[in-house]
């Protein structure tokens, strides 16, 4: 079972991956957390691993349903070469987790979700199809695009930040683009994005049709998550590199909260994590946070060369200050109605915690860190990816650490070529020749598509025009 942060309201786990957030407005948390015994998955396969977590966590799904739908996601056919992969360099390893078909780690959960929602639906008796709505700094768009499109009888709505997202991330979205799958640019941030989303879950009612999202306030984003970070413990301890119940601290990029919260959920099963670092851009109220207590989401949001970091209001991190706040309701509403009021609040419990800590990079820190991890190792890891290397390097970790590599470096060429010192030119695809070529690798063919594709019809919409397209656009839909 699951509850919500707002009211505690208890539902199924298959009913919360349908509804996304809970009608209060408040996210779904787990009613309890399962401990997993570690001891039984040390020769597990990464399918393995996820059929046991999605088992614990997944209350009302079958196993032969869940057994389905991870035989038939993680695969070859998504992704290449492996499903998870991880390098190991001295005292700490990347997990690599940007082998799916749009190059992010958002695959890991946007390929499978598509999967638990049509499951969703044939449990709960619901023969209507889908539209999702999706809010992107980047990633998600394309990852929901690329899951949902396979239920075909659902509808994808994504909205992006006109300026906000790479050359490469907006080719990407526009190219998985078609009648079922909408892709709207607009005229304001991620932020913005997030909270037209957010308030049409909460007042829009449709017919013909149910209302999904696809974002990592759903539940279903979570449980994949949660299911890589067990992997990854058992894979260190596969390859040797660490003893078994041996701990590990953790590293991750992270705007919105979801991925390293993902991470807890993992400790809190009982894999043994010890720190959690928020690795954070210019865009750092996390990172403040956690050094002085005080969330502040009163300041600008700065376009940054990591753009899917580039988040001020971070959605996930309700669902661990509900669990600083004693799981009460009315302490969490009282706190996000003081947040949205004064756009300031104080949050003494997270200075007493000490699962959570936090570092920065700025753009200069990031640039170079790119360069350095190159020339040491000549590993290419994309923006994001080296906010989170930089702060490994800047601090002192006693235990062998994990960084999470959350995406490929094609799809950040401006930053590679800064970093880099690659000449650019005009055409894309031979920027990303040159990089693949720097970093002794065959240009994948999907990446060599996406540099040659031309939007043909890119539609940005007035941000205070917004909700009211979307909306009328979801009406449409739900009655034709």
């Amino acid at each position: 079972m699951v509850k919500s942060t707002r009211s505690n309201f208890k539902t199924t786990v298959s009913k919360a991956i349908l509804n996304g957030l809970a009608e209060d407005g408040g996210l779904f948390v787990f009613d309890s957390i399962p401990r997993i015994d570690i001891n039984a998955l040390y020769d597990a396969s990464y399918n393995d691993v996820a059929k046991h977590v999605f088992s614990l966590l997944l209350d009302d799904f079958s196993k032969d349903a869940i057994d389905d739908i991870v035989d038939s996601t993680y695969n070859h056919t998504y992704f290449q070469p492996e499903t998870v992969t991880m390098t190991h360099l001295n005292n700490h390893s990347y997990l690599n987790l940007y082998h799916g078909e749009t190059l992010a780690f958002k695959d890991m959960a946007l390929s499978i979700l598509p999967k638990l929602v049509k499951e969703a639906k044939r449990i709960n008796q619901i023969d209507k199809p889908s539209i999702v709505l999706t809010a992107t700094s980047g990633d998600t768009g394309s990852a929901a695009l690329s899951g949902f499109s396979k239920n075909k009888e659902d509808y994808t709505i994504v909205l992006y930040p006109a300026q906000g997202v790479s050359q490469f991330q907006e080719k990407q979205m526009h190219k998985l683009s078609n009648d079922h799958c909408m892709v709207y640019a607009v005229d304001g941030n991620f932020d913005d994005c997030q909270n037209i989303v957010k308030e049409l879950f909460q007042t829009t009612k449709l017919k013909h049709s149910v209302l999904a999202s696809a974002n990592s306030i759903n539940i279903g984003r979570l449980i994949p998550q949660i299911t890589y970070y067990v992997y990854t413990y058992i894979k260190l301890v596969q390859d040797k590199v660490i003893s078994k119940n041996e701990k590990i601290d953790v590293i991750v990029p992270t705007g919105n909260f979801g991925n390293i919260y993902a991470a807890y959920v993992a400790k809190e099963m009982g894999i043994p994590l010890d720190t959690l670092t928020i690795a954070s851009n210019s865009n750092n109220a996390l990172h403040e946070l956690i050094q002085t207590g005080q969330y502040n989401i009163n300041r600008s949001l700065l376009k940054t060369i990591s753009p899917s970091m580039d988040i001020i209001i971070s959605s996930n991190l309700e669902r661990y200050v509900y669990t600083l706040l004693d799981e009460d309701p009315d302490k969490l509403n009282d706190f996000m109605s003081q947040l949205k009021s004064t756009k300031q609040q104080a949050l003494k419990q997270i200075q007493t915690q000490t699962i959570f800590k936090s570092g920065m990079a700025s753009e200069e820190e990031t640039l170079k860190t790119i360069k350095e991890v190159f020339k040491d190792n000549h590993l290419l890891i994309d923006p994001h990816t080296a906010v989170a290397a930089h702060v490994y390097h800047k601090n002192e970790y006693h235990k062998h650490t994990v960084v999470v590599s959350t995406a490929s470096p094609y799809k950040f060429i401006d930053a590679m070529e800064e970093a880099l010192g690659l000449n650019a030119n005009d055409n894309l695809l031979n920027r990303l020749n040159q990089l693949s070529k720097l970093g002794g690798l065959d240009l994948p063919e999907k990446v060599a598509e996406i540099a040659t594709f031309d939007i043909n019809q890119k539609v940005v919409l007035p941000l205070d025009e917004t909700y009211q397209y979307i909306k009328q656009k979801v009406g449409e839909i739900d009655e034709n």
